[in-house]
């Protein structure tokens, strides 16, 4: 039960990793960052403490998977969006669902 909660946590906090607009959020997971890995991280860990690192340093990848596609070029961008938007059309058609 404690595990379910722990991996709760862990997946409610990456989905909220995706919300690249709430500055609030960003300033604590920044403020989270510099007490496990910066200069005054202390050398003996408890399982918390780990377990906060793990939590901080899996919102960095999520959030790094949801802003890296912005940072590709145009060209690339527009043309993975055409053919996401044409895959899109085309289940629709085939389900009856289009206009």
């Amino acid at each position: 039960k404690q595990e379910w909660a722990r991996f709760r946590q862990v997946v409610v906090n990456c989905v909220l990793a995706t919300d690249t607009m709430d500055q609030d959020f960003w300033d604590e997971r920044r403020d989270q960052w510099a007490i496990c890995f910066g200069e005054n991280a202390t050398a003996g860990e408890s399982q918390a403490h780990k377990n906060q690192k793990a939590t901080i340093f899996m919102e960095y990848i999520v959030q790094s998977a949801v802003t890296g596609p912005s940072m590709q070029h145009y060209q690339i961008f527009i043309k993975w969006f055409r053919r996401r938007i044409l895959q899109s059309h085309d289940r629709a058609s085939d389900a009856g669902q289009s206009n």
